[in-house]
Parts: structure tokens; sequence; C-alpha cells
């Protein structure tokens, strides 16, 4: 309960943080649409492979698989998430591109510059909190993913800003730049395509979650936009990433540690285990939904919402434990199905999950707790 804790307030940090980043960049970002359209998007697909690759690091630590090589472990995963990012990166690029009408060579080039970008910060912090953390007795399932998922969206918005000022209105740059991320992430496919093993199973399964993941996150946006004023009405506008980020770092624990306990003794004790795991979710929970609460206090203050912490704590609180409740089934039957039919669940869940916590926080929030707060 400690370390899950712990993980969910230095993601409440990383939270505020982003926030802190939003608003510094806002007007940039108002006069470039395309990296708002991008954004949601980005945010998503990479919290979701820095999330995988720490599963399947601490999987092979639980099982001893990581020891005395590594240096080799770490080789491979880092080969696989490069791959993983620029191979997403093409397939958002082109989606956002589809979507919104803007140029297929700036919305690709944004977004694989963009990825390699963050990756350069956040694959040596990945490597560094799962080592040190297990070095020092700590259950990185616990603590990883809170932490991941935040520093994933803190990277996106100065990373795609970075890029974007290079390449801002200069078409040979936006073509050349597309033409080289789109070559050497297809023959990183390629590959591992030939090469075969697990390495091609952890791509390939990964894409096929990230292809997911990019069609939910769509839908997403969309949601955003329909449901605008009355996210106003309820004064929890500018809350409601954090709450998705928080939700799913804690379904994202419950599901880490279902693949571990899936690994080490079988599903039927895994299923078991997982009642503790919820027990100490929800307990491990508990701090981080107060402070959560008072950042939406500050943060609503600034952007004109005088609404008091025990409002926004009963938001908060209804939101994420009734998601929890519903959801809990799905991450026991994505965990079930993903075994059954032949697919890790380090490389499916976490991604699947997280996504369709960001999903269902709008509706819940607007057909749900908007009801329960009049009642």
């Amino acid at each position: 309960m400690a370390e899950i804790s712990g993980g969910l307030l230095t993601a409440n940090a990383g939270d505020a943080l982003n926030s802190f980043l939003l608003g510094f960049f806002l007007p940039y970002l108002l006069k470039n649409p395309v990296l708002i359209a991008l954004l949601p998007v980005m945010a998503a697909v990479r919290g979701s492979i820095m999330t995988s690759m720490a599963s399947r690091l601490t999987t092979a630590l639980h099982l001893g698989a990581a020891e005395p090589r590594i240096g080799e472990l770490l080789g491979r995963e880092t080969g696989r998430t490069l791959t993983l990012a620029l191979a997403s990166s093409l397939y958002v690029g082109i989606l956002v591109s589809f979507m919104t009408l803007y140029s297929p060579y700036q919305t690709v080039s944004t977004a694989a510059y963009s990825a390699l970008l963050a990756l350069l910060f956040l694959l040596p912090v990945t490597v560094l909190v799962i080592v040190v953390g297990f070095r020092y007795n700590l259950n990185p399932d616990n603590y990883v993913a809170p932490v991941l998922t935040v520093l994933g969206d803190v990277s996106t918005v100065p990373s795609l800003v970075a890029v974007s000022l290079v390449i801002e209105g200069r078409a040979d740059v936006e073509l050349l730049l597309a033409v080289t991320a789109a070559y050497i992430g297809l023959s990183s496919l390629l590959y591992y395509a030939l090469t075969g093993g697990e390495s091609r199973r952890v791509v390939g399964e990964g894409l096929l979650s990230l292809i997911l993941v990019g069609l939910i996150e769509s839908g997403t946006g969309g949601l955003y936009d329909r449901f605008t004023a009355a996210l106003v009405g309820l004064a929890v506008i500018h809350i409601v990433p954090s709450l998705m980020e928080d939700i799913g770092a804690s379904l994202s624990v419950l599901a880490s540690r279902m693949t571990t306990d899936l690994y080490l003794s079988g599903f039927e004790y895994a299923v078991k285990r997982s009642l503790v795991g919820l027990t100490e979710v929800v307990l491990g929970s508990l701090a981080s939904m107060v402070v959560l609460s008072t950042i939406g206090v500050a943060a609503g203050s600034v952007a004109g919402f005088d609404v008091g912490l025990a409002y926004m704590f009963k938001v908060i609180a209804f939101s994420w434990l009734g998601l929890l409740a519903l959801l809990i089934p799905l991450v026991l039957l994505l965990v079930w199905v993903s075994v059954r039919i032949g697919l890790d669940p380090d490389n499916i869940v976490i991604p699947l999950i997280t996504s369709i916590v960001d999903l269902s926080v709008i509706p819940f929030l607007v057909f749900i707790v908007a009801p329960l707060l009049a009642g």
C-alpha cells in the first residue's frame, strides 16, 4: 500500500508539473493546432509503450530472467521500444492527418521526432526507477505504472513544441524527416519480422495494442468536444486529464501485479490474489485522491471555478472508485483472453485498460457523477 500510494503521489506531482507546462506553452499550442490534435494520442501511446516495457522488465526481474545478463535484456528492450515508438508515430501521424486534414508530412515528422526526443529522457528513467527500486526490495509492479504514465505526459508537450519549432513552415524539412522516420521505422519492423523469436512477438503484440489505443483515444477526443459544456458546468474540465492518468495508473498497478502472479503461480492464483491487490490499490489511492482534489481546487481557482475541496473530492472519489469497480472485471477478462489466445498480457493489457479508462472518464462524470452530486 505504501508503494502504491508513493507511486500515485509522485504522479500527482507530475500532474501539477504537466498543468504548468500546458499553461506555459498554451499560446504556442493555440497558434499551432496540429500540436493539439497530436497531443492526446501521442501522450496515450507514449505511456502505453513505456508501461509495457516496464511491465516486461519487472516480470523478468521477478522471474530471475534478468540476471546475470541484465545489460543484454536492456539492449533488447531498448531496441523493441524504439521500434514501437517510431512505428506507432507513423500510425498516429497518418491517423491524425486523416482526421484533421493536416499535411501527413507535418504530422508524421512531428510525431516521430518528438517521440525520439522524449525517449532520450524516458528510457534511462524507466530503467532507473525499476532496477534501483528492485535492488532496494521494492516491488516495481506497485509504483512504476503511475510514475511512467505521468512522465510520458510531462514529456509530450515540450517534445512536440521543440520539434515543431525546427520544422515550422518548412515543407522540405517536414518531407525529409517524415521519409527518414518512415524508412527507419519500417526497416526496424522488417528486421524483427525476419529475425523471429520473442522480439517479433513483443513488437507484433505491441503494434496491435497501439493500433487499438490510437482508435480508442480518437474517440476520447470526440467526447472532449461533445461534452465540453457539461464538464465546464461541473467545474472539472481542467482536472479531467489528471483524473484519467491516475485512475488508469491504479488499474495498471493491478494489471501488472496480476501478470506477475500469472507467470509465477498460474491464472487461478492470479485471480485470487487480485482481490488482495484491489484492496491495496483502493487504500493506496486514497491519499492521491485528496492531493488531486487539492490540485483541482487550486487550478480551478486560476481558471475561474469557485468550488470547495469537499465538492472536488466527491467528484474525484466517485469517479475513481466507481470506475475501479466497473473496470476491474474487464482487467481480469483481458488477462484471461490474452492468455487463452496466446498473447503476453505484459504487451496488451495495460495499454488497452488505460485507453479504456480515458474513454470512460468523461461519460462517467457527465452521466453518473453529475446526478449523484445533484442529488
